[in-house]
Order: C-alpha cells, then structure tokens, then sequence
C-alpha cells in the first residue's frame, strides 16, 4: 500500500511541475505590443515574450515598416506559442507550409543594460531583426520552397536597445516540416539571466547525458558477462536510444559537439531515436515479465516501428513528419500494451514490478503531456525527456534490485546445497539397510523433533520407520506395524484423520495453527506441537510413500527452504525406500533358499539322468547329419564344375566383347549375369551380300533376353543363337523383321509349343539392328524391346519401338505374328542403345522401388556425348549405389555404340 501511496504522490509531482510551468508569468503581449517597464531586470528575470503578435500571412514585411510607422496590411494577430497549422484566414485553414512575418513592440524602462533574447527552435528558417538590426538568421528563407534551407537551431544573442520601445521583427519560412509558426516561448531577459539559463540547461543536458551513458554501458557490460540477460541488453538500448534524444533535442547538445548538423539528419536522429527507444522499452517490459505479455501483439509493434523507422530513412522530413499522428498511435499502444502487461505483474506480486509501473506511469503521462503541447491543446515544457529520464533510473534501480535479490537466492542456494550435501553424505555413509537410520538423519537435519515414514494403503497406513528425539526411541517396519485408523489412534502415535485427509489432496501441508483444526484438534492439544509437516511423495500421481515430522521445541514456522531440500531428495528417499523392500524380501528368501537348494537338488539329479539319455541319441542323430552335409557338399561341387563347364561353353558359341570392339569401336557392353550362366546375351555379325545388282556391306548386331536366368535361360540363349545363325548363315536373310519371322517359326518348332494342345511360355526378348554401310542406313525390328538412338545434332532420344510381343512364348488369340521394321539414314557419330529389361527392373533405393524406365532413359541422355568407357563406368557406378546391399533381381545387359 505504501508503495501505491509513493506512486500516486510521485505522478501528482510530475503533472504539477508540466501543467504549472508557466504559471508565474504575468506580463503577456496585447494586440502585437508588451509592457515590460514594471520587470525588475537586475534580479536576472526572464521573460516569455507570449501573447498577441501582430501576424502576416504570406508576406515578408521588412523591419524599417515598422520603424517608419508605415501600416502594412496585418492579416490578424497571433498568440505564441502556437503553430499556424489551422489557423483561420480568410475563411480557410492554413497548413504548416509556407511564410509570414511576426511583429512585436517591447517596451522597457532602462536603456543602460545588456539584454538578450533567446529563441528556440522554429520550423525551419528565420530571421530575426531588433528595430533594423539583424541578429539571428537560422538557415535561408525565401518566398519559394526551392531556396529555402531548413535548420535546426537554438540561438542566445545579446543586444542594447537605443530606446526604451524596440520591435522584434521574425520571418519564417517552412517547407519542409509538418508544424509552422512559433512552437515555443521567445524569452527576453538580462544578459547574466540569459547566460545563466544557457549553462543551466547545457549542464542538466550534460547531466542527464552523462548518466545515461553510465547506465547504458554498465547494463551493456552486464550481458556481455552474461548472454542470458537479455533484459540488459534490451535496457542498455533505450538508455542509449534515449541519450541519442537528449543528444539531438535536448539544447541541442549535438550543436556543441559536432556543429551544426544538416536540418534532415537532425530531424531523423530524433525520430530515430524515439522510435528505438520505444521499442527497447517495449522489448525490456516483455523481457522483465515475459509470461505476461503475448509475444505476437509485441512482434506486430516491432514491425510497425520498423515499417516507420525505414520510411523515415527513405522520406524527406516535409513528408514523415506529417505522419506524426501515426507515431503517437503508435506510441501509446505500446505503453498501454507494456503497462496492462506490468499491471498484471503487479498483481501477481513479481519482483519490481512496482518500480516498473511507477516509471511507465511517468513515462506515459510525459508522451501524453507533450503529445497535447504538440497539438497545441496545452502549453507546457516537453516533458519526454525527462519521463525517459525518470523511467531509466527507476528502471535501473529495478534491475539492481532484481541483482541484490538474485544474490541473496544464490546465497541462499549455496546454504541449501551444503545442507543437501551433508544429508546426502550421511545417508550415502550409513550402511545399515533399515530406514531407522535415514529418518533419523532427516528429522535431525530438518530440525524436527519426530519424524515418520508411512506408507498409505486404502485406510490404512503402514509406519516404515520412525524416530522421537524426546522419547529416544527409533522403530523399523514389522509384519505387526500395519496399523489401522482405530489401532493408531489407540496407540497415539499420528493425527490419523488429518493425515488420511491431506493425503487425499495430495500437496504438502504445513501445519503451525491448530486452533482452527476439526480433525485431530485433540492429538495436537496432547502432544503439545509447535509445528508439523507432511510431505506425500507422489508416483504416477499416486501418493507412493508420507514423510511426517512434528517439533514441539523450536518456535520458527516451516519454511519452503525445508520443502525444497525435501523436493530434491524426494528421488534418493524413494530409492532408499525400494532397497529397504528389497532387503527385505531378501530376508525372506534367504529364509526358504535351504529348503529350495534340497528341492532344487533332486531334480538335478533326475534331470542329469535324463540328459544323459538325451545326449546318446544327439550322438547318434548328429553322426547322420555329418554323412548327409558331406554328401550335399559332393553334390553342390559338382553341380558347381558343370555350372562353371556350362559358362564356358556358352561363353565359347557367344561372340567376346572384344570382337565387339573390333567391330564398333566405338562402344561399350555392360553385360550383368544374375547366376553364373546368363539368359542376356548380344550377338553381332559382319556379311556382305548383293542387293540389286550391287554388293552391299552388313553389321548385324542384336541384344536378346531369353526367358528365365541361370541354367534356363543359357538353355534358351543357345537356341536363340542357332536360330540367328540359322536366319542370316542359311536363309540369307538382310531384313530385321523376317529374322524375328524366321526365329518365331524356328522357336516355335523347336519347342513345339502347341503340341498335345499345351502352351509353352518360354521365349525371347530381341532387338536387332542391320547397319547397311554402303548406304548409310540401319534398319530395326524389335519383338517387345525399343532400341534408343540419339541424331546428330539432337540432344534427346528418340525412341524406335517394337512390335508389342515376344518370341516364342505365348501365341497371340488369333492373330499371325509380324514384326515392324523401322529404316533410317543416320550419319557418322549418332549413337543407338540396345538394352534388355534388368536396369530399369532392378529394385533399389532408399525406399526400395524399381530404377524404372525414365530414369534409365535420363541417366543415358544426361551422358551420351561421353566417352563409350566413362559411360560404362558410370552405368556401372549407379548400378551398384542403386541395388546397394540388395540382390539382383534379373540378368542385365546394355549395349552402346556409335555409328
């Protein structure tokens, strides 16, 4: 309540010292005139020069009109401080843009002094004239926006008047800034009352500076110390935002250090400066209390901020400053978002949470004060920067408060730590495996004079063990200890009703004000309690094991400190607890181990009995499985040899790859088996032969897969082969399709597929190319195998199909098999695949799935400008990544060549 009270005292403070500011003046300009002779000037008075200035809108009036008495037309008279934005002439309202000329005739009542005259800042150029006299221009007006040089600059000039009545001459012209006109109070004073302000107000700028660095770089050295304070870190960044504005505004101190500064930069660093500072101060308060502010409604702040920051640096300041509205929208939904925020930390009772809503109070009421000056509502001081000053020491002060406090927890912690350790090092020394010892340690280390460890069950308990440093009595569990509600009452050991009722709500209870108690009232008023404890240990959200202590000695109420070291011992009691039911369940069973060793003894004796027996006829049984192995192992080897015989028949009727070579260069076979023996196989042949008079020149080549692998499919490759032979060797057959017609017969009979109304599947897969070099054209038949050929020039495969069905196999329903040929005149260097279905077949990859066509399509056109050898290479390379450690699943063959 107190701290309620200093709040509302300290805001009353701050709204008095804005609103009565300029309460004490009295003398104010009437009708363009001020009379100043009754002002005591010697006791370095300053006067505001307020009131009724005589105004010309749109003119600018040289100063000798004024001397010379001559009567300019005056548009109406103007009271400073104000700005002309919405002033009414002529029926209409006026923006910020544009220039007039203020007058005002001062009278005093000595000559015989050095006077001065202060002017503050004024949107955005001036001149100043005493009578003729110019003494103060501020950047360039003109008539047009064009030639006007905006500045921004405070100016303290000394004068001494000829005569006792002086006019003050102002023109101003403003282009280049929302507000227009004179914002703040002209003051005219003695010269010592003029130089004793200045330093007043340099100081206190110094001051305020000098201290805002300090807190910023300590802060700033407090997280770098530590990265986990961020609240630091956020703090360090509006105190330093915050210096920035005093830098920038506050008597124009950055004039004092680097010059005068450009008008736009000048005003930016302002803007700037507020709006990180406002959101630093948002960021601080979410970091002080973060579990009280949702972080989405604080990141669409910060991004508004930076949506206004960025369109600060991209705009001149006759543009971002008319958003000024915007801004304060902006600002004040940031300090009420942070002050609902700190308000329910307040309520919550957090650490400084008072200190903070103090300052966020302040701070609030001084951007409302300056937010109304602004718009001209009131006429008061600018009181932001002295809100941000007040909010940074509170501020600062909070976080000491927080460090002394954090202190104070880690002393704390390191007590309750040695305290912890010493408890743990007794009950780790104690090596006797009743729980007499452990709740002996704990009631003593505790402070507690009786302390017990009860096991609940249904509406019983069980006393595990226990200890009464008064009586000097300690008990262990016993079969006869499981007592119900009725014998523990009798024995008046525990407050049976209260504990069966705190257990059922199942927190720690602590207990030091039993007169308002209904269960067990009585127990407490016999044993004479002081204090109590009971502490269930939960499982599964089950009450697994109760610690109660009593004290009837010590006067000191229970802490949390005590609660706590039990919270971290609660995992150790529990294991202590299971070894003493270990043991004694190992109690139990050493008790009937004697009589299960002569149990156990005489059934190994009969079951060594048995064994015997059993292992006679392992003998036996074993010695006919070693003559079986070694009959497999004749069997496999020579099954073996004639696979391998096998291999190199076929491979002797099968052309090599290096004839191959010599007769295609140019080429590469990647020939896989599946077995030893393959049922994919190529055969290639060169002939010459007369066509139409003229002898013609043949490569025959063709890529087959035969039914089956292994044995089978060499049987059916043996077959194919002489089926070739037979073709090209005996028929003199040059055309792709009637070979494929010829061997389809040739198979047909060989196998007799229809005979006794049978079908036979076997067969073959075939590609066959003839490559006629005299004329430069190949020629191709397929039966259900493509060949894939790449033309000169073209980056893509084209696909030459086959005849949808194979040779041999089954018949096609009542249709006579006849196989497409294809002609093309090719040119030298073109390149054809010929391939069998094992590639793209293969099962592989990470999830297990065929290679499929497309892919066996892509990987070949992605490398056929490579040599054929690099395009073995890497058909082999990806075949293995691919399969990885599964089996092969096909015999694979892949041809290429180039023509």
């Amino acid at each position: 309540m107190s701290k309620l009270r200093f709040t509302l005292l300290f805001t009353f403070i701050l709204i008095l010292a804005i609103t009565s500011s300029r309460a004490q003046q009295t003398n104010f300009a009437i009708r363009g005139e001020i009379n100043l002779k009754t002002v005591d000037f010697d006791k370095n008075t300053l006067i505001s020069l307020d009131g009724d200035w005589s105004f010309y809108w749109k003119q600018f009036i040289p100063p000798e009109d004024f001397l010379e008495k001559v009567e300019p037309e005056q548009t109406d008279y103007f009271t400073i401080p104000a700005l002309w934005n919405n002033f009414i002439i002529n029926g209409k309202e006026i923006s910020g843009k544009g220039f007039a000329t203020y007058h005002l005739k001062v009278e005093i009542d000595k000559l015989d002094k050095i006077y001065g005259i202060k002017v503050d800042r004024i949107e955005s150029a001036y001149k100043l004239w005493i009578d003729d006299k110019l003494l103060i221009e501020v950047g360039n007006i003109d008539t047009s926006e064009t030639y006007v040089i905006p500045s921004w600059e405070i100016k303290r000039v000394l004068f001494t008047p000829e005569k006792k009545d002086f006019h003050i001459t102002i023109q101003i012209a403003n282009f280049d800034h929302r507000k227009g006109g004179i914002a703040n109070s002209i003051e005219f004073g003695s010269d010592k009352a003029i130089e004793s302000q200045q330093n007043k107000l340099f100081s206190k700028s110094v001051f305020i500076l000098a201290v805002l660095l300090i807190i910023a770089f300590h802060h700033l050295g407090l997280y770098f110390l530590n990265k986990k304070e961020v609240t630091a870190l956020y703090f360090a960044f509006l105190t330093l935002s915050t210096a920035f504005y005093v830098i920038s505004r506050g008597e124009f101190l950055v004039n004092y250090i680097f010059g005068v500064l450009p008008f736009e930069l000048n005003v930016k660093i302002n803007w700037w400066s507020s709006l990180i500072g406002l959101s630093s101060f948002a960021w601080f308060s979410y970091a002080s209390f973060n579990k009280f502010y949702n972080k989405k409604i604080l990141k669409i702040i910060s991004y508004s901020i930076a949506i206004f920051w960025f369109i600060i640096l991209i705009l001149p300041s006759c543009y971002f400053t008319h958003l000024i509205i915007i801004f304060y929208i902006v600002a004040l939904s940031t300090i009420i978002f942070t002050l609902v925020g700190i308000i329910k930390a307040v309520i919550n009772k957090e650490t400084g949470a008072n200190l903070v809503a103090i300052g966020t109070i302040i701070l609030f009421i001084s951007i409302l004060n300056d937010i109304l000056n602004d718009t001209g509502t009131i006429i008061t001081i600018v009181a932001v920067p002295i809100g941000i000053f007040i909010f940074v020491l509170i501020q600062s002060f909070m976080l000491a408060l927080r460090s002394s406090l954090s202190q104070k927890q880690v002393e704390m912690m390191n007590a309750k730590i040695e305290t912890l350790d010493r408890i743990k090092g007794k009950l780790i020394l104690e090596q006797n495996y009743k729980l007499r010892a452990p709740i002996k340690i704990l009631t003593q280390e505790l402070g507690f004079t009786k302390g017990y460890i009860i096991s609940p069950e249904d509406d019983t308990l069980e006393i595990l063990a226990g200890c009464d440093s008064e009586a000097n009595y300690y008990i262990d569990r016993l079969p006869e200890m499981i007592l119900n509600i009725e014998q523990i009452v009798n024995h008046k050991q525990l407050p049976v009703e209260l504990l069966l009722d705190l257990i059922k709500k199942k927190k720690v209870c602590q207990l030091n004000n039993y007169t308002k108690l209904e269960k067990s009232a009585d127990y407490f008023k016999k044993a004479t309690t002081k204090q109590a404890l009971c502490y269930p240990i939960l499982e599964n959200n089950c009450v697994k094991t109760v610690l109660y202590f009593e004290d009837k000695k010590n006067k000191i109420s229970v802490n949390n400190n005590r609660i706590s070291l039990l919270n971290l011992l609660e995992s150790q009691i529990l294991t202590i607890i299971e070894n003493d039911k270990i043991f004694g369940e190992l109690e139990e069973l050493t008790r009937t181990l004697e009589e299960k060793v002569e149990q156990r003894t005489a059934e190994v004796y009969q079951q060594k009995e048995e064994i015997a027996a059993q292992r006679d006829e392992i003998e036996e049984k074993n010695q006919r499985l070693r003559i079986a192995l070694d009959q497999k192992e004749y069997v496999n080897r020579t099954l073996t040899d004639s696979i391998n015989y096998a291999k190199r028949i076929q491979q002797s009727l099968l052309p090599s790859q290096n004839s191959f070579k010599n007769t295609f260069p140019s080429s590469f076979v990647f020939l896989k088996p599946k077995d030893v023996l393959s049922g994919d196989f190529y055969w290639i042949k060169e002939k010459t032969q007369e066509l139409d008079g003229v002898v013609n020149e043949f490569k025959i080549i063709a890529a087959i897969d035969c039914t089956g692998h292994g044995v089978p499919g060499a049987l059916m490759s043996i077959i194919a082969n002489d089926l070739l032979e037979q073709a090209i060797n005996e028929h003199h057959l040059i055309s792709p399709a009637k070979i494929l017609s010829s061997m389809e017969i040739g198979i047909k009979s060989r196998l007799q597929s229809e005979k006794n109304d049978k079908r036979n599947k076997d067969g073959m897969d075939i590609s066959l190319v003839i490559i006629n070099l005299t004329k430069s054209e190949f020629y191709f038949a397929g039966a259900h195998n493509p060949i894939y050929y790449i033309p000169k020039g073209v980056n893509d495969i084209e696909v030459l199909a086959s005849t949808p069905y194979s040779i041999g196999g089954f018949e096609v329903r009542n249709k006579v098999k006849t196989f497409k040929e294809t002609s093309i005149k090719y040119k030298s260097g073109e390149t054809i695949y010929m391939f069998s279905d094992g590639y793209y077949d293969q099962i592989g990859g990470l999830k297990g799935r065929k290679f499929m066509k497309q892919a066996f399509k892509k990987l070949l056109i992605t490398n056929y400008d490579k040599s054929m050898n690099d395009q073995y290479k890497i058909l082999n390379e990806t075949f293995i990544s691919w399969k990885s450690n599964l089996r092969q699943i096909d015999d694979i063959l892949v041809i290429g060549f180039n023509l």
